[in-house]
């Protein structure tokens, strides 16, 4: 065998002497890991833990972990004879100073595994050091005095050994088995001194198996779990997968080495515990079977529930890099598997979420793919106590919090979760969810998806299993009545019209305070997580970003109708159809070149906003807000930006507010849809900010935009550097806008990029109509820089001039740029002029170099006069 890889460290420790220490694996790296801390069985050296570490079936551990392998005196191979005098040190001894070790090499804590005799020491260590112990795993234990049974095995492990190149010195060895077979009891101390988990693996043909159930039994409930080998004597070399794959679960039932898969070995043992009152095999029934329980793709955790008993959680994504961003944990249905949720993340309507996010997938017991059957007196858990322990998995996986997701029975088990520990998740999304105590209405459904599961070679339910959960579920208690009391997080149902739980959804969503839960019917479906993908992906991504989750990620609409109802308030109790109209307009509706993101905004509802820059980059920088005019599009700031922004651009980040129902390509608003007032949209807008944590902006707005952006700068002074608006008007409205509002139109028919809904922007013209005065309160409420451009044939010129006059001298200037009715479409490049004077006049994008336009304006204001070291005339003549 090749060591060289192997360090070699020589400890001394008191009343035992010199001893080596080889480490495996990188100390300096692991050193506040995970360590294993091993110790050999007597007829055996360090170098069985070492081969053992070196199985393929170790290969993730190995990778992640660093292994102490103490060779006790005179064990090594090819040791020379110790002196006669010399004796060796007694069990209790080694037990209490292997810590030195720990000193020298400092390490905290260690998973303690031992072998036989090496068994006895490490839970010695144990006992003396519990606050130096993670946990020990130990294989054919004994904790009794010496019945002088080992001498047969010993001989076995002596000629076993001897084949190998270099041998055991048996002098050596016999001083070692005589200071084993003196070993003293301590059975009776076991539950005084060892607070830590314990994992006893026995070879159900070794002659420990009795010892090894003595201490089973000795040891308090919960800390102590045994596995019973079938057909083997010595598990470490017989079996080195399946141990290799006890102590992984071990590891992970204690929070260590939580991202590494678990490779399930096809070799049967039964396993007892502390939290379970069962013994069940752990054998897959096939090859097969095995291959559908564990999907490779995902990582596997085994994590212990009270009162439920181990749980299996399949993770998709990556655990370090997420675990503190967006985390959802999902929970089947009855009749079916976790393999459903898996599935559905994988679809295409999921790459952008999927791409941003971990999904922790919860196996309820016995409803894995190829799982065998639950031992007959397997008590299930009741949906109120999986509700209540969920907990245990984040708080082994260290997650702060994640957005529930349920379907069917595991949509109940996520509300009771959400209900027990509020502080833990983000918000709850249930697919045909019921709060109520059983109907009976459910068998028919289970035998659909039983049907379905039956059909589809990568399920293979165990029906067994699965009418053992199906009973669970028909005896939960009914939660809805409180339902108010427990839940103050959002909440969205989901729904299929033709799923016999739709009512019980609706009332629900009765149930819940205004504000909190929002639910969407989807036509035509039953199962909508099967059956419309897309459309359940839609409804998640919308309800993240309503949360302030995810704004990165695009919305893609789906083309499946579906009727949502919002209780937020007296406002939007409104139900609306959402289909886009074709291919075209759902391309158009998000501009690929942009992050899309959706806000819900307090009173207006949910407004779309698309990022032009780099957010990280410019969050504390440059940003610009931009609102649209009445028939017109966030488009059209965006063209600005891109054909006469560039050098502005490349400094700056531009949100561009898409007013609803104003997208290109948008769907109809409902009929009895409530346009927000311009006054709500100048208060909210600032929700935009605090979502994307943006501390100040400058305001551009156009027409109506420029009312709005007005209003907004009025309402929150300090989330602004200043403000530019064109054609902007601060009076109630005169009617004069619908001439300009046809024109606009006329123009956007031609642009096949704009493609309006006439509709919308009927409504949106209706509020702006409805507008109120501001004029009078402008002085009032805005303390900050403001630039008005104006083009001289708009009709709008002279109530920009009412605004000028108005406002504070010093605060407000003023530009008409002469022969044009529309400046940010006629003369762009006039308006990026005027924008960065303005900018640099506030001390913003000074780097930037002012190019002068050929267009002819006339300037009023001693700011913007002031801000030019040299007066440029702004006249035509001047050009």
């Amino acid at each position: 065998m090749d060591l060289s890889d192997l360090s070699h460290h020589v400890v001394t420790l008191e009343q035992c002497g010199p001893v080596s220490v080889y480490i495996q694996g990188d100390l300096d790296k692991q050193r506040d890991g995970t360590v294993f801390l091993t110790v050999h069985d007597v007829g055996s050296s360090f170098t069985s833990w070492v081969n053992w570490v070196m199985d393929i079936s170790m290969e993730e551990v190995r990778r992640r972990s660093v292994f102490i392998h103490i060779a006790l005196p005179g064990q090594e191979l090819g040791a020379v004879d110790r002196p006669g005098d010399w004796n060796f040190p007694s069990m209790k001894d080694l037990g209490l100073n292997l810590v030195t070790v720990l000193d020298n090499l400092r390490i905290q804590r260690v998973v303690g595994l031992g072998d036989g005799a090496g068994a006895n020491i490490i839970t010695r260590f144990g006992m003396c050091h519990p606050s130096r112990v993670l946990g020990v795993v130990t294989i054919n234990n004994t904790a009794t005095a010496s019945l002088g049974r080992f001498m047969d095995r010993l001989r076995e492990k002596m000629k076993s050994v001897k084949g190998d190149g270099q041998s055991l010195n048996e002098k050596n060895v016999s001083k070692f088995a005589e200071a084993y077979r003196k070993r003293t009891e301590i059975i009776p101390d076991l539950n005084k001194k060892i607070n830590f988990d314990v994992l006893l693996i026995a070879g159900m043909k070794s002659k420990y198996v009795q010892d090894t159930e003595a201490i089973h039994k000795e040891m308090s409930a919960g800390l102590c779990s045994m596995i019973k080998i079938e057909d083997v004597s010595e598990p470490l070399t017989e079996t080195p997968a399946r141990v290799s794959e006890t102590v992984l679960l071990f590891c992970q039932g204690i929070g260590l080495l939580p991202s590494a898969p678990r490779r399930f070995s096809g070799h049967g043992s039964t396993g007892s515990g502390g939290s379970l009152s069962d013994s069940r095999r752990i054998s897959c029934s096939s090859a097969m079977s095995e291959k559908l329980y564990l999907d490779p793709s995902l990582q596997h955790h085994i994590v212990d529930l009270e009162n439920c008993g181990p749980v299996s959680v399949f993770l998709q994504g990556d655990l370090e890099k997420h675990r503190d961003g967006v985390v959802f944990l999902t929970v089947h249905d009855v009749g079916s598997t976790y393999m459903s949720w898996k599935y559905f993340v994988t679809d295409t309507s999921m790459e952008d979420i999927r791409r941003r996010s971990l999904f922790i997938h919860v196996a309820i017991p016995g409803q894995e793919p190829g799982a065998p059957d639950l031992p007959e007196d397997f008590v299930f858990p009741k949906m109120q106590d999986l509700g209540l322990n969920l907990v245990s998995i984040l708080d082994t996986l260290r997650i702060p919090r994640v957005v529930g997701i349920g379907d069917g029975a595991g949509a109940n088990i996520i509300t009771r979760f959400a209900m027990c520990h509020q502080s833990r998740v983000h918000g709850i999304c249930t697919i045909n969810n019921t709060a109520t105590a059983s109907l009976g209405r459910f068998m028919e459904r289970i035998k659909e998806k039983m049907k379905a599961a039956k059909s589809d070679g990568r399920h293979s339910l165990n029906e067994k299993n699965l009418s053992t959960f199906s009973e669970a579920y028909r005896k939960r208690t009914e939660i809805l009545e409180d339902l108010n009391k427990k839940i103050n997080v959002d909440v969205l149902l989901i729904a299929g019209m033709k799923s016999k739980y739709v009512q019980d959804t609706e009332a629900i969503h009765k149930e819940m305070s205004a504000g909190l839960c929002s639910m969407i019917k989807i036509e035509d479906v039953s199962e909508p997580l099967t059956e419309t993908p897309a459309r359940v992906s839609e409804a998640i991504l919308l309800f993240c970003q309503g949360n302030g989750l995810l704004s990165s990620a695009p919305r893609r609409y789906s083309k499946q109708e579906s009727t949502i109802s919002t209780g937020s308030n007296g406002n939007s109790g409104d139900s609306r159809k959402i289909s886009t109209t074709s291919d075209m307009s759902e391309q158009i509706l998000c501009d690929p070149s942009l992050p899309h993101h959706i806000i819900n905004l307090e009173v207006c509802g949910a407004i779309s906003i698309y990022i032009q820059g780099d957010l990280d980059k410019h969050r504390e920088g440059v940003v610009f807000m931009t609102i649209h005019d009445v028939g017109d599009t966030y488009i059209r700031w965006k063209t600005f930006v891109d054909t006469s922004m560039q050098d502005i651009q490349q400094r700056s980040l531009f949100i561009h507010v898409a007013i609803p129902g104003q997208e290109p390509g948008a769907p109809e608003l409902p009929q009895e849809f409530r346009f927000p007032k311009m006054k709500d949209l100048g208060l909210n807008l600032v929700s935009i900010l605090d979502n994307l944590q943006i501390p100040r902006v400058i305001g551009l707005g156009d027409g109506a935009g420029a009312n709005i952006i007005t209003r907004f700068g009025m309402c929150h002074p300090s989330r602004v550097h200043g403000i530019c608006t064109i054609n902007n008007t601060a009076t109630a409205s005169l009617n004069r806008f619908m001439e300009r509002i046809k024109e606009k139109m006329k123009s956007a028919k031609s642009d096949e990029n704009l493609c309006m809904n006439e509709k919308n922007i009927s409504k949106f013209a209706d509020a702006y109509k409805k507008r109120t005065e501001i004029l009078k309160d402008l002085n009032n409420k805005i303390n900050f820089d403001v630039l008005l451009l104006a083009g001289v044939k708009s009709k709008y010129v002279k109530d920009t001039e009412d605004i000028h006059k108005e406002m504070s001298p010093g605060l407000c200037s003023m530009i008409k740029i002469e022969d044009v009715s529309e400046p940010l479409t006629e003369t762009p490049g006039r308006v990026s002029e005027a924008v960065l004077l303005f900018c640099q006049g506030l001390g913003l994008l000074p780097s930037v170099n002012r190019k002068l336009s050929r267009q002819g304006s006339g300037t009023s204001g001693g700011s913007l006069e002031v801000v030019r070291n040299t007066p440029v005339p702004m006249d035509a003549k001047a050009a």
